[in-house]
């Protein structure tokens, strides 16, 4: 009797026991989880304070706030981790930690590329969220907008829909396409025998009819770029605010064109010739 009297108090003891590690970890929990959204708080409010908001450009304060945002709840998960780990194995667990610290130390490598890569890119300023960017060109390039900046990752999505989750230390090369305004670059072919005056009378009267809150540099003619058996072609250039040319192009190729047909220009059509033996 005595032997399972002993067992069932070494039972109680043992459930007592996980139980009490049980509740400590829950308590745990809620505090760690307590002091991170406190944390987060602090952080969304010093990043919205004027002085950053005075001196540095939305895009990249937004950029940096979401690094330190990720930074942080990657710190956070790790400290309650080693909580867990200290609550259920007790004082052997800091050394088991230390153990398992030093073996992910070795296997992470790429991790803490990606981390150091995602800092430099964000303190650096070369690119921020709203961005239109290339990254790698070349075969395995990635273009589309910056979606987000974290501390291993930066997403961007692409003009076809598509979301793209890219490591950072897998980037090499950057070609932003925001910093600079935006050439506009019209090609307008006409037919061959059309008189160049009116040809350029017509454009010019829809470039200078034609305005955009957009345009820094207003379109022009810049001259003929190519010719051949049956078309001229007549270029227009111009400047806008980053990302605004497609818009602007669509807009003026299209009253361009009207503006052609209205005044009779014909424009280019490919001619056959049937020769019969």
């Amino acid at each position: 009797m005595k032997v399972f009297e002993n067992l069932f108090k070494s039972l109680i003891d043992s459930s007592l026991k996980f139980g009490n590690k049980i509740l400590d970890s829950v308590f745990s929990v809620i505090v760690i989880y307590i002091i991170y959204k406190i944390v987060c708080k602090v952080i969304k409010s010093v990043f919205s304070k004027k002085v950053f908001n005075s001196r540095i450009d939305k895009g990249h304060l937004h950029t940096i706030q979401t690094l330190v945002m990720s930074i942080a709840r990657y710190s956070f998960i790790t400290v309650l981790i080693l909580v867990m780990i200290q609550n259920f194995v007790g004082a052997i667990g800091i050394t088991l930690t230390g153990i398992i610290g030093v073996a992910l130390g070795f296997a992470s490598q790429n991790i803490l590329k990606d981390l150091f890569n995602g800092v430099f890119i964000t303190f650096e300023n070369q690119f921020t969220v709203g961005d239109y960017i290339t990254i790698n060109k070349g075969s395995n390039d990635f273009k589309g907008i910056v979606d987000s900046v974290q501390a291993r990752v930066t997403k961007l999505r692409d003009f076809n829909g598509d979301y793209h989750v890219i490591p950072n230390g897998a980037i090499n090369q950057i070609t932003n396409h925001s910093r600079k305004d935006s050439r506009i670059l019209i090609d307008i072919q006409v037919g061959l025998n059309q008189k160049s005056e009116d040809v350029v009378e017509s454009i010019n009267y829809v470039l200078n009819k034609y305005s955009h809150d957009d345009i820094t540099v207003k379109p022009y003619i810049y001259g003929t770029v190519s010719l051949d058996q049956v078309s001229i072609t007549y270029r227009i250039i111009g400047y806008s605010k980053p990302l605004t040319h497609w818009c602007i192009e669509n807009e003026l190729r299209q009253l361009i064109m009207d503006r052609l047909l209205i005044q009779n220009i014909i424009l280019p059509t490919q001619r056959y010739s049937i020769i019969r033996n």
